[in-house]
């Protein structure tokens, strides 16, 4: 299989980009007999290449979180899919844009997933998604978004993973595990596919648009924006188009829609018009009519009965597929087992009129209203979503439990349990536990900062006597606090019960594996393992706990001399730093400073025996390094007198990662103990530092936190002159030189003596008598001029590149190799007297007729040169480059 593009050149132009150009040629790796070998041995690093590339890519089970939304029912969605503009739009042969904006629970992700079937994958066209929902990070990210498009357009096409997009994701810096590729360099990958040879049209499908992550979603929208209003070459020579459905906010219209913009493929469809309003009513009829179908079918309802509650809920103003199912829902359990026109004109009555009081009207048909809110809390609060174990554990954990005492519910009772518990509020998907919908969590979580059930009864005093009717239970219920503080308790009960005996962890050569007994037997003790030790800390910081409150229970935690404390911290820190060593010297201090337990860090502050700069063992650095690195806890360690200017392993300090990271206000707390540095010389310095390594991100941070551009370093470069060298640097130019130079001349000696020997070959020595005086004058006059520049090139670049860094290279030796190497160069001249009088004798055919006896003798001076300078030179350069490599690494 051939890779890249023929013979065909293409440009990619990234929006605000320059360019560039790449040839796709060049896939198969020819060298004669050994061709075979070679072809097969690139297409291997091809395709370990791509399939690294692939995994990257795959940040979200896309198709599981499209999957959770309901097919559409026939008759349903026509609104759209029969409007002008979206017609327009599918029909259209270059790069477009159609925005759908409608109100909440009007089918917008039906619709999508809808479009996803309906514009499926042909030969001509490829068809990509992402399903944006708040619930957790992954699917709020617009990285993940565009990750997870690439990641279906090179699975569903395979040939538009060239070779060059390949070398371009190279490029870039890769992901760490739980991350993504920067946007930029995302959104240029796929720009550059779309202008693949066999790309054809491609589709880009994104749902839920507004409930991506705010600076995601601007980013997102701003790069996509700028793609279709540019008039550049780039975009007529693609067709990519997208899709994108969302409320119909006006923060969005304003990132998406240019204004006063002419022929600018952007169109927005309105869901939430007046002619569209009324298209979507007619269908959520048909809808409404489905359901109570169905309801007739598994209720057994006469067809009076099935009238009856037909015309109630037709009778609703104003209804969205989202009221109609969770008001059918309540209706079922309202009448179940006592079906009857009474019973049903009875909840006809009392119908909830919004999505709201439907919410509410399920929730208090809870079996038990307590344990409810307790699930609810973790679901709407929780990092990602549980599965229906890890739910069966966090409910069940309790203070002083142990494993032991766990009884596992089969998975289907513990499913009917939730059901009993919350009705449709959650939704199950893959033994994952969530919300049925984003209105559901904002209809649970109060707007605004709210600590106390206090201050919600507080806010609710304020409504009229005429609304008091209207109050909802279970309306602003959860305070994110005490969500946080519940999650947080469960976890930590449960880190607290864990009792390893030798049979289920053991610690070998300072690594923790477990033992059959634990995956079998005690799985369902051990199943919330995962997610409590990488995130108890995170709930433990919203939770707003402070004072001695779990203070037993955090030194506990965070006891580094217990086997409890690495079982968790070995769990987290694999997350967080894949393919690190764990430094297993980390103290209490380190743990508390890094995750920012500040009870805990105060705590160990009023230590007599606390170490304040204590380093681990592995990169070297102190509690006050860590926490800078993170964020927390850094001016408490340095006001308790920390050092700040501790350098580390790789030279970074306190101060440096408190930048890195985007905290100035405690890079300026810092500083004020490290006097003998200020905060915009440090910065200047990491910004350098950045630039060389191509640290784009800390880059942008840095220049954001106002760096000095024209700051210069202790060599006295400029930031401009670093951000130079990292694509071209002259200092290692000249070091690479003398091997270059000395490479040509050892070549050139090879030459000669490979088309001269010719000359001596029996069947033509007679003709080459003839000739060879006449030719060896010529070839001389040339061949003396090539070697001296050769050699003066060689001996000047070998002197300047020692004189330019003398101590860099005596401290890495190889001054000594490139001392040798000049030397054995200027050699070469050595041979003159022996190699003169026989060039002389050639020229003028002294020997009258018998040249060639002189050329032998010139070609045996002229190997042992070749064998002993010309050779010897080339390896000293040879070693000392390599020397100056490693010295870089």
């Amino acid at each position: 299989m051939e890779h890249g593009n023929g013979d065909n050149n293409a440009q990619h132009n990234a929006p605000g980009g320059t360019g560039h150009q790449y040839t796709g040629q060049g896939q198969h790796i020819y060298s004669g007999v050994g061709m075979t070998i070679n072809n097969n041995a690139a297409a291997h690093t091809f395709e370990n290449s791509r399939e690294k590339i692939i995994q990257a890519l795959y940040t979200s089970p896309y198709l599981q979180r499209k999957n959770r939304n309901p097919d559409r029912v026939t008759g349903t969605c026509e609104w759209f899919l029969n409007h002008a503009d979206f017609h327009h739009w599918r029909d259209s042969t270059s790069s477009s844009m159609l925005w759908v904006s409608a109100n909440p629970g009007c089918g917008k992700s039906v619709l999508a997933k809808c479009l996803v079937d309906e514009l499926n994958t042909t030969e001509e066209r490829t068809t990509c998604y992402f399903f944006f929902k708040d619930d957790f990070e992954d699917q709020r990210s617009a990285k993940s978004a565009i990750s997870c498009i690439l990641h279906q357009l090179f699975t569903q096409r395979e040939n538009i993973l060239s070779a060059e997009i390949i070398k371009r994701f190279k490029s870039y810096k890769a992901p760490l595990a739980n991350s993504y590729y920067d946007l930029w360099a995302l959104w240029d990958i796929l720009i550059m596919a779309s202008q693949e040879r066999n790309a054809g049209e491609i589709i880009c499908i994104l749902d839920a648009f507004d409930e991506c992550e705010n600076q995601d979603r601007q980013d997102l929208a701003k790069i996509v924006r700028g793609f279709y209003i540019q008039s550049s070459t780039t975009k007529q020579s693609v067709n990519l188009k997208f899709l994108v459905t969302s409320r119909p906010y006006d923060k969005i219209r304003r990132d998406l829609v240019p204004f006063n913009l002419e022929n600018v493929p952007v169109i927005h469809l309105k869901g939430d018009g007046d002619k569209e309003i009324e298209e979507i009513a007619e269908e959520i009829n048909l809808f409404i009519k489905d359901r109570v179908s169905q309801a007739r079918k598994k209720f057994g309802l006469t067809k009076k009965e099935e009238e009856l509650l037909l015309h109630g809920l037709e009778a609703v103003p104003n209804q969205t597929y989202l009221w109609v199912y969770l008001t059918l829902d309540w209706i079922e359990t309202e009448i179940h087992n006592k079906i009857s026109e009474t019973k049903i004109r009875d909840a006809i009555s009392i119908l909830p009129r919004t999505v709201d009081e439907a919410y509410d009207k399920i929730l208090a048909k809870s079996t038990d209203a307590a344990e409810t809110k307790k699930l609810l809390h973790i679901v709407v609060a929780a990092e990602r979503p549980l599965t229906l174990d890890e739910m069966d554990l966090a409910l069940a954990v309790q203070q002083h439990d142990s494993y032991k005492d766990f009884k596992r519910r089969p998975s289907d009772r513990f499913r009917k349990y939730i059901r009993d518990l919350c009705g449709l509020f959650i939704n199950i998907n893959d033994e994952k536990i969530y919300l049925l919908h984003q209105t559901a969590k904002e209809f649970l979580v109060p707007i605004g900062h709210y600590d106390s059930h206090q201050e919600i009864t507080t806010q609710r005093g304020h409504v009229s006597q005429i609304d008091l009717h209207k109050q909802l239970t279970w309306r602003s219920s959860l305070i994110p606090t005490e969500s946080h503080r519940i999650i947080f308790q469960a976890c930590a009960w449960y880190l607290l019960f864990i009792k390893f005996q030798a049979s289920h962890c053991k610690f070998e050569h300072k690594r923790i594996f477990f033992g059959d007994e634990f995956r079998t037997g005690c799985y369902h003790a051990f199943v919330f393992l995962d997610y409590s030790a990488k995130s108890w800390a995170t709930h433990f910081r919203a939770s707003g706990i402070e004072g001695t409150e779990f203070r037993e229970q955090l030194q506990q935690i965070c006891d580094t001399k217990s086997e409890l404390c690495w079982t968790w911290f070995s769990v987290y820190w694999v997350d967080k730093h894949p393919g690190t060593s764990l430094p297993w010297t980390f103290t209490p201090l380190m743990v508390a400073s890094y995750l920012g337990i500040e009870t805990l860090v105060r705590l160990q502050l009023q230590s007599l025996y606390v170490e304040l700069d204590v380093v681990d063992d592995i990169f070297r650095r102190s509690a006050l390094s860590w926490a800078s690195e993170s964020g927390f806890e850094s001016i408490i360690l340095s006001k308790a007198g920390a050092r700040a200017d501790y350098k580390d392993e790789i030279g970074g300090t306190p101060v440096t990662y408190a930048l890195c990271t985007g905290r100035q206000d405690i890079a300026n707390e810092l500083t004020k103990q490290a006097r003998e540095f200020s905060v915009s010389e440090i910065r200047d310095e990491l910004l350098q530092s950045a630039v060389k390594n191509g640290h784009e991100l800390i880059v942008q941070r840095l220049l954001d936190g106002v760096a000095d551009i024209e700051a210069v370093n202790k060599d006295n470069e400029t930031l401009l002159f670093i951000a130079t060298r990292a694509f071209f640097d002259p200092v290692a130019a000249l070091r690479a030189a003398p091997l270059l130079t000395s490479t040509c001349t050892l070549w050139w000696a090879l030459d000669e003596h490979f088309f001269l020997s010719i000359f001596n070959k029996p069947e033509i020595r007679s003709k080459s008598n003839e000739l060879l005086p006449t030719y060896f004058k010529e070839f001389f006059e040339g061949g003396l001029n090539r070697t001296l520049a050769l050699l003066t090139l060689t001996i000047s670049s070998t002197m300047a590149t020692c004189f330019v860094n003398h101590g860099y290279h005596w401290a890495n030796k190889s001054l000594r190799w490139y001392t040798a190497g000049m030397v054995l160069a200027a050699g070469h001249l050595a041979f003159v007297p022996a190699i003169a009088p026989k060039i002389k004798a050639i020229v003028e055919d002294t020997s009258k007729g018998e040249s060639t006896k002189d050329l032998e003798s010139w070609l045996s001076v002229h190997t042992i040169r070749t064998l002993t300078v010309d050779l010897a030179a080339w390896v000293c350069f040879v070693i000392g480059t390599a020397r100056e490599i490693q010295g870089d690494d």
